[in-house]
């Protein structure tokens, strides 16, 4: 803020406290020392502090809103001034909440919502949020923009009673100027947004509901870096591409970076007329500095924020927007990969006169992206097999309402499975997950689109222009350009229209749209239909890389289709799982829930509404885990594969009716808690070695059961119960039950300890046991402090096992257990994995799900003490004691 305003509203208290002093009331001594603090402060003040910045402020606008769900009167939300206003705003039904947020989770699972919903079973509706806020008289120099980076959706913003505008996509950011409408004296400015999901099935899987995504306040001064249109692009040169030896190839290595930088000179905003004098001054100071010339500097710095390339120039201002186009070389090149995902720092200065008016952070990776015919995906120079998931948007008890410490946990798990790509299904991601990606090494196939026919529905067929999806796209290629973790765009799944020519319209029009704005990655589509003769997109040569979801059986026919073509599986697997879940009869082939795609649901007599952790049951268009990774593993022209899905979420296709209300499909339950078929794809993609055995050790005498094990980086594995082996088995040895990716033994049931042991070359690797679990007597609580940075809104995550006297998991007396927090805390959410649990996510009493259950919990500090009180059925209350920021 300039110093005068400082010194204007000190004046007129130094006016009132020397009243005071004159009428005999002691503060003479304190009139005169403040006298002489304004007289140095003055004496240091010149005219150019007005307004010197480093440029652009991004601030968190997240806290201090509030929440109405339902309909309302306009009188209910704009009125000036904080709730409650004279008694005219009815606060009963307001509640104060922090963004991100999402009220469809606070709601019931219903049958009802699942018939209406389609794709999950919580309510939609309408809700209405509100924030009043001030600004600083000094801000009407700049202006002032909301940016939203997803509301779902169909939202409607208004400030100070102005309609800002209407955005109904719900997961794509939007951006509105508020400038003119603001006030920047002692009234308070109204913000206020109107969420309306109610027309459903919007989507068939969870999408909640409200302003999910963080909301920033924005102030830029009149000259700025046009973040959303500045683009830069790296070509890789590298002289030994062609070495025998792969880590050579990246030898000498130099980067040519290509920068589009845009300038926007937007002028100075619409202001009130000014009388003040010093106001006055200072105003035309800022006006004549705007003419001056702009001096750019653009830098780039290692990892260690070292220099390694800096260019500089100069342009002088015109109004609108600028473009500067330069190249900047980097040699001594380390390359970003998911292995080593090395991330330089590209940043541009905007200097006029002495003062610094804008600069810009970016990261920056430089990387080599190829598809080949024969090799599948090529980085860096290297033939690298995309071990990928597919990620839906929603987290559990969070729902879809963002959160850094869930997102950053989900990451870390897929990194520790041995995952490196992400496909990011079927919607626009946060944008902060693709600075994580950059960050932690992810390979990313952005997309924004589903179902095709949903789109189809909207189309004018009179012009290309009226496509309003277009735009959403543009919007999408615009924000995560940047990002080095984005190596393809998809177009997202095609639903069939693959095959007919406006499919391919809009293909062609969408790959316009992204050729226009990005050069250097691929493009690709989620297809459903490989048979040549009918699929018209493939054999139109739009696309960069053929994607195709299942049909594997077909994946041979492949190259003789399509000579000369590139291709990736965009969507396997389709397997189903509930976590902890076994039964002894398991069948000897893949079992399809439903038998097929012609019905509905599959019986679920005798099933509590849960499918087997076995890997051996599928989706009627999928197939199981195993096999869908072995369709791949071998066919080194397929680039790799995405897995439905990384986590288990809210709605899709169901095997079993309500209370069913969460997908199947996940390698991870919904409360983060690992299915076995984790350590299936940790035996085959992580670099370390792995052993896993299943089933839990609690059956009745006479059961048979199949014992099966997951292991890498041995020759063989023995299993041994109470002792006395059972004897060794490697994969691939021929053995009943065994397959190339596991090995089984028929173990008739004896209480006791079962324990595995894997060896190579006759030394052992590893051990894994389970035993035989007596009664539930207590509850073990273990604290995941990882991803808690002391921000508001992270996360510490408390898992809680049911345990026999021993520590033993018990897996077949579950609890219903109440929490209760005594501290700087909140608990925002408590999950079990269970995908027909009827409980509310957001409620303080849940119950185990096979011995386990994981309470989300918010501290309120960076650092502090909070105790979890835990009382479970018949049993003595227990209380946790956590140190947070330990």
């Amino acid at each position: 803020m300039p110093i005068f305003f400082y010194i204007r509203g000190f004046l007129k208290h130094m006016s009132a406290l020397r009243s005071a002093c004159l009428r005999g009331r002691g503060t003479g001594a304190l009139y005169v020392f403040c006298i002489c603090v304004i007289l140095l402060i003055m004496s240091g003040c010149t005219s150019h502090d007005f307004g010197h910045s480093i440029g652009t402020e991004k601030i968190s606008f997240n806290q201090r809103w509030t929440f109405h769900r339902g309909q309302l009167d306009s009188t209910q939300v704009f009125i000036s001034g904080q709730l409650p206003m004279n008694g005219l705003i009815d606060t009963s039904r307001w509640y104060n909440i922090m963004l991100p947020h999402d009220w469809s989770i606070y709601g019931k699972f219903s049958r009802q919502n699942l018939e209406k919903n389609g794709g999950h079973a919580l309510p939609v509706g309408i809700g209405w949020y509100r924030k009043t806020f001030n600004l600083p008289s000094s801000d009407r120099y700049k202006h002032i923009f909301i940016e939203f980076e997803g509301i779902y959706r169909n939202s409607t913003v208004w400030i100070n009673g102005h309609r800002l505008g209407n955005q109904p996509a719900g997961d794509i950011g939007v951006t509105y100027d508020l400038s003119k409408y603001l006030h920047f004296d002692d009234r308070s400015n109204v913000l206020v947004v109107r969420v309306d999901n109610r027309s459903q099935p919007a989507a068939d899987w969870y999408t909640g509901s409200g302003i999910n995504r963080n909301v920033w306040l924005i102030k830029k001064m009149p000259i700025t870096v046009d973040e959303v249109e500045s683009n830069y692009a790296a070509s890789i040169l590298m002289p030994h591409r062609n070495d025998s030896v792969p880590s050579n190839r990246i030898g000498d290595a130099t980067a040519v970076l290509n920068q589009d930088l845009v300038i926007d000179n937007m002028g100075m905003p619409p202001i009130e007329e000014v009388t003040d004098k010093y106001e006055k001054k200072e105003l035309e100071s800022q006006q004549q500095r705007l003419g001056l010339r702009i001096q750019i500097k653009t830098t780039i710095y290692d990892a260690n924020n070292f220099q390694v390339a800096q260019k500089t120039g100069s342009v002088k201002p015109t109004r609108g927007r600028q473009h500067v186009k330069w190249q900047l070389k980097v040699r001594d090149l380390k390359l970003w990969s998911p292995d080593e995902p090395y991330l330089y720092t590209w940043e541009v200065e905007l200097r006029q006169g002495s003062h610094v008016i804008d600069r810009i952070r970016k990261p920056l990776g430089f990387r080599d992206i190829q598809f080949d015919s024969s090799k599948g995906f090529i980085l860096n120079g290297v033939p690298t097999a995309v071990k990928g998931v597919c990620m839906t948007g929603d987290w559990g008890p969070l729902g879809t309402a963002y959160n850094y410490s869930a997102m950053t946990r989900q990451l870390k798990m897929l990194k520790d499975m041995g995952c490196n790509a992400i496909r990011t299904i079927h919607q626009t991601p946060a944008p902060e997950l693709l600075s994580l990606c950059d960050s932690m090494g992810f390979l990313v196939m952005d997309e924004t689109f589903d179902n095709w026919k949903a789109l189809a529905a909207t189309i004018s067929k009179d012009s290309i222009e009226t496509w309003s999806f277009l735009g959403q796209l543009s919007d999408l290629i615009k924000r995560d350009r940047y990002h080095p973790s984005v190596f393809i765009w998809s177009l997202g799944n095609t639903g069939n229209l693959e095959n007919d020519t406006l499919g391919v319209k809009m293909a062609a029009a969408m790959i316009r749209v992204i050729r226009s704005l990005d050069s250097t990655r691929m493009i690709t589509a989620a297809m459903n239909n490989m048979m040549p003769e009918e699929n018209k997109l493939a054999r139109s040569g739009l696309l960069d890389v053929l994607g195709f979801n299942y049909h594997s059986r077909l994946y041979d026919s492949l190259p003789r289709f399509y000579p000369g073509q590139s291709f990736i599986a965009t969507e396997v697997a389709g397997a189903l799982e509930s976590r902890g879940s076994y039964t002894a009869l398991i069948p000897d082939s893949t079992m399809y829930l439903p038998a097929s795609a012609n019905e509905s649901y599959a019986d679920t007599t005798g099933t509590n509404w849960a499918v087997s952790a076995y890997d051996l049951y599928a989706a009627p268009w999928g197939e199981t885990h195993e096999q869908a990774l072995l369709d791949v593993k071998n066919r080194d022209f397929i680039a790799g594969s995405f897995v439905w899905t990384a986590f288990d979420y809210m709605g899709g296709h169901l095997p079993y009716p309500f209370p069913a209300r969460s997908a199947y499909s996940g390698i991870v339950d919904m409360a983060g808690l690992h299915k076995d078929v984790y350590f299936m794809y940790q035996s085959e993609w992580a670099a370390k070695p792995v052993l896993h055995v299943f089933p839990e050790w609690n059956w009745n005498a006479g059961d048979t059961i199949s014992v099966w094990a997951y292991y890498s980086q041995a020759d063989s594995v023995e299993l041994l119960l109470n002792g006395v082996s059972l004897g060794k088995r490697s994969k691939g040895d021929g053995k009943p039950g065994d397959s190339p990716l596991h090995v089984c033994w028929r173990v008739p049931y004896k209480a006791g300890k079962l324990e595995v042991v894997s060896k190579k070359e006759g030394q052992t690797v590893l051990t894994e046991e389970v035993k035989t679990a007596g009664g539930a007597t207590r509850l073990a609580v273990s604290v995941d402090q990882a991803f808690f940075r002391g921000i508001t809104g992270d996360l510490i995550f408390v898992t809680i096992r049911l345990t026999d006297e021993n520590g033993v998991l018990v897996t077949s007396d579950d609890r219903e257990i109440e929490f209760s927090i005594k501290g700087p805390a909140s608990l925002v959410g408590l999950s079990n994995g269970y995908q027909a649990g009827s409980r509310s996510l957001k409620g303080h009493i849940m119950g185990t799900w096979k011995g386990k259950l994981v309470a989300f919990i918010e501290p309120k500090v960076n650092k502090g003490h909070i105790e979890l009180d835990m009382q479970a059925a018949g049993m003595e209350e227990q209380r946790a004691s956590i140190l947070v920021g330990e």
